[in-house]
């Protein structure tokens, strides 16, 4: 049990050494000079000669005062956890002082070369990681995140990382959040980021700093860190004005420049508020502050090689377009900086290059060169003004001079909203208050302000599903981190992760199957737009009520569909097909968030993910409601009626009463038709591209010519024809008696869905009008007829389709031919320019040797003759000739 007894300790998130550059001597009021002794001020409880800042205290009236160093910007005991021993509790504040200690000559050495008037600074790379971890440990400690985790329990913590925090708890033996956030920091600087650590320490099995600091601490601060180290580089700048100078907030540490969009669920009323991380800054002194800017902004020096540009712009749009659009922009897009040249690279014609002899290999000798850039007065007032636009969080604003700070003051509240004073969020009432009280204070102060702000509405949306994706994203970078090979869009792992069986797959082929002639039944209904709603909806509700691993299954089934369209496949080939990239989208990152988030809630996020990727594809309006066959597998204009579709309208005979066997025709058609539900597998609803097949003309003259199959019905799966009862006791078919063909019409064409009061369009009844009354026989006619209309708008459009293919193809390979004749022709030239380089040498070279090949050859020949000669009187001499 902890003492009673202990004195609080007042404990900084901005440490002293830093404060001590915007400090200055306390002189009492009447005093002749700074520092001489006299009596303490009881009131302030400061001595003449202690360090004290000029502050805005934003303590309602909002006023100035003077603070004493070691009393401002901390709080009491901010760093012990009371659950824990006394001898225990110091560590992480002793900690703290050894690395404020190696971090304060690194901040003294800056401050020098620019007292000194140098406009660089040389930092090794160790120096470079203390200063860069030192800022990212000011972020972290500061008092936005002791106030989100120091809760005294789960139940009262809201923020959207909970369940993720209270799995991270549960494993690692926490009771409470803040303990999280203290080994977090304790942690972080404990890590070592020598390069050489992963060659040399064997028990790392040569992991990174960023993969120990993964596997050590909470998953979303160590993102967020290495996010810190890693995606901004670091830039030291001063005013270029000698009048200007940079303030103080107690949060600038968590200030970060970007766009910000707020957001408002209705059905919660929680709030969010979300932008880019483009800039974040840390004041040094009141001359000095090291700005970090993102890595996809543009860089000088970078952006001078093209491919790196591309490059970097595409990467903007990948991390910062997919979550906050296309078009998220800095209002320090233009700020003069550039990252820190090395001693390995060189700077070669307006680009980067490496320098003759680098050996490639990055080492903790390596030294960099900061430049001390000087911004302009624009630079200066919009940074400035986003360390005052978001003061309000904290308790007072940091100054040095006073006429300085007073302009600074003037030019934020007159300032057209463009840097801040734009009210949003869960925190607007806050904000709106804060800047009256700063235009109160500015009146009091002898400076009225024409003070201007803009009030900007939260966008509704689901921020239960931002937040459920926000768990999936940390869990998923947990995966990576930790490499063990869960973190992977493979549809095996995906479906063991979520608790799959091996019947899970037969289950979703059903599911899909009903899903998607569920969409296409009775489409043309008049009350289908209305219906359609209600059917689909009670079978989503049934689908999201099962098991994840089978509804992220069924999505992923559709995603696949519109594919490789309409084939047939066995589930084994269905399986691995759903393991292609192609398949992969927004909802497969959810599954990381099971079985912290799971069963309808998990769901419902998956079909919302969907949905939203399906509108950015295909078009807004397109959602899983509106897959079906024939938007999956045939044209976007599926639904318009097709020439053959006939309405369901009895035929008549004269404008008389219906006959028994035009009522028999009716019967028989009522019964013969199918039920949709009867097969999945139905040919006429699943492999045709058009709702309506037309019929060919041999089945048109064969059903004209055969009178007891009149009314042969399309839909006879079995044997395609009619039953012969029903049919044999109609009455053949009688010119004179039925001269209207719409009953004809009617018969051969049936519609394919049973409704009987559906009209058909004013242009379908158009094309089923009457014959000519010259025709000699009206079954002709329609025969003909039929036969031009079938030619006209299928074989027409087929044949220009068809010749317009074979000239697209004969223009190819013609331009394929002249590509290779032209390369054969280059190649012949490049032979006989070579074949007359030789023979030319060839010649030169005769023409020397020719001397020695003319006596050689006329001695040889001079020999030869007086060889033969001999030869000759030998034979001749012997007789043998």
């Amino acid at each position: 049990m902890p003492s009673m007894d202990t004195k609080p300790e007042y404990q900084h998130y901005i440490p002293q050494f830093l404060l001590r550059n915007f400090a200055h001597q306390y002189a009492p009021p009447g005093k002749s000079k700074a520092g001489k002794s006299g009596k303490r001020n009881r009131k302030k409880k400061m001595y003449p000669g202690d360090p004290v800042v000029n502050s805005l205290s934003l303590t309602d009236p909002f006023s100035l005062e003077e603070c004493l160093v070691k009393r401002v910007c901390g709080l009491e005991n901010m760093y012990e956890n009371p659950e824990k021993p006394v001898n225990v509790r110091p560590r992480l504040e002793k900690q703290f002082g050894e690395f404020e200690g190696r971090a304060s000559r690194i901040y003294r050495q800056i401050i020098n070369a620019y007292k000194n008037g140098n406009q660089h600074v040389w930092l090794g790379r160790v120096e470079k990681d203390v200063l860069r971890k030192f800022m990212a440990l000011l972020t972290f400690r500061g008092n936005q995140y002791y106030q989100r985790y120091n809760v005294d329990s789960m139940q009262e913590y809201h923020e959207d990382d909970k369940e993720i925090l209270q799995a991270y708890m549960s494993k690692h033996g926490f009771t409470k959040p803040v303990d999280v956030w203290l080994q977090g920091l304790e942690k972080i600087i404990d890590l070592d980021m020598d390069l050489n650590i992963a060659a040399e320490d064997d028990e790392e099995d040569g992991e990174d700093w960023e993969q120990r600091i993964r596997e050590r601490i909470y998953s979303p601060i160590a993102e967020m860190f290495i996010e810190h180290m890693s995606a901004m580089y670091m830039a030291i700048c001063t005013p270029a004005s000698d009048d200007e100078e940079f303030i103080l907030t107690e949060n600038c540490y968590n200030v970060t420049e970007g766009q910000t969009t707020a957001y408002y669920d209705s059905l919660t009323g929680k709030h969010v508020t979300l932008s880019p991380r483009f800039h974040m800054f840390a004041p040094i002194s009141p001359r000095l502050i090291i700005v970090l800017r993102s890595n996809h902004l543009p860089d000088p020096l970078e952006d001078a090689d093209p491919i790196s540009k591309c490059w970097r712009q595409f990467n903007r749009l990948l991390f910062f377009g997919s979550q906050y659009g296309r078009g998220p922009k800095s209002i320090l897009e233009d700020l003069p900086i550039r990252k820190a040249m090395n001693n390995y690279m060189d700077v070669v014609n307006g680009m980067l290059a490496p320098r003759h002899g680098w050996n490639q290999q990055l080492g903790m000798s390596d030294r960099f060169r900061f430049t001390i850039f000087q911004i302009p007065t624009r630079h200066v007032q919009t940074i400035n003004g986003l360390l005052i636009d978001h003061a309000f969080h904290g308790s007072r604003i940091i100054f040095d001079r006073k006429d300085v700070f007073l302009d600074l003051m003037e030019w934020y509240l007159t300032e057209p909203c463009e840097v801040g004073k734009n009210i949003l969020g869960e925190h607007a009432a806050k904000q709106s208050k804060y800047i009256d009280g700063l235009t109160d204070f500015m009146s009091r102060e002898g400076r009225q302000c024409d003070t201007k702000q803009t009030i900007w509405p939260s966008e509704d949306r689901d921020l239960n599903q931002l937040r459920i994706q926000k768990i999936a994203e940390a869990r998923f970078m947990e995966e990576v981190g930790r490499r063990k090979g869960e973190a992977s869009f493979d549809v095996i792992k995906i479906h063991e992760r979520l608790g799959g069986t091996a019947e899970d797959l037969a289950k979703v082929d059903s599911m899909f199957q009903t899903w998607i002639i569920c969409v296409d039944m009775e489409w043309s209904s008049p009350t289908y737009e209305s219906s359609r709603p209600n059917k689909l909806a009670s079978l989503l509700e049934e689908y999201q009520g099962g098991p994840c691993c089978r509804f992220w299954l069924f999505l992923r089934h559709m995603r696949l569909s519109q594919i490789i369209g309409n084939r047939k496949l066995e589930l084994g080939q269905v399986f691995s097909l759903l393991d292609k990239e192609s398949c992969w989208e927004s909802e497969d990152i959810l599954t990381f968030a099971y079985p912290l988030i799971q069963g309808r809630e998990l769901n419902v996020a998956m079909y919302k993910s969907f949905n939203e990727s399906m509108a950015r594809t295909r078009g807004p309006g397109c959602r899983l409601e509106s897959l079906g066959y024939f938007s999956l597998f045939g044209n976007d204009n599926w639904r318009h009626f097709s020439p053959s579709y006939r309405p369901n309208q009895a035929c008549r005979n004269d404008g008389a009463k219906e006959g028994p066997a035009i009522k028999e025709v009716v019967a028989i058609k009522k019964i013969v038709r199918p039920s949709l539900f009867g097969s999945v597998n139905r040919k006429a609803l699943t492999q045709s591209l058009h709702r309506n097949q037309q019929r060919s003309c041999k089945e048109i003259r064969k059903i004209f010519e055969t009178k007891n199959t009149a009314y042969l019905s399309p839909f006879d799966t079995k044997s395609g024809r009619m039953p012969t009862d029903p049919i044999q006791e109609t009455k053949p078919y009688d010119i004179d008696r039925t001269k209207d063909e719409s009953g004809i019409r009617e018969t051969i064409y049936p519609s394919q869905f049973n409704d009987e009061d559906r009209k058909l369009p004013k242009s379908f009844n158009d094309r089923g009008s009457e014959p000519p009354p010259n025709l000699e026989d009206p079954r002709l006619e329609h025969q003909r007829q039929l036969e031009e209309s079938i030619m006209t708008k299928v074989f027409g459009p087929l044949f220009l389709l068809v010749w317009a293919s074979f000239g697209v193809a004969m223009l190819f390979f013609l331009w394929i031919f002249c590509y290779f004749l032209t390369h054969l022709l280059y190649l012949l030239s490049w032979l006989l320019s070579g074949l007359a380089w030789l023979l030319n040498g060839l010649a030169g070279f005769l023409e020397i040797l020719w001397p020695a090949f003319y006596l050689t050859a006329k001695y040889f020949f001079a020999i030869l003759a007086v060889g033969f000669f001999i030869y000759v009187k030998y034979l001749k001499y012997n007789r043998l000739i």
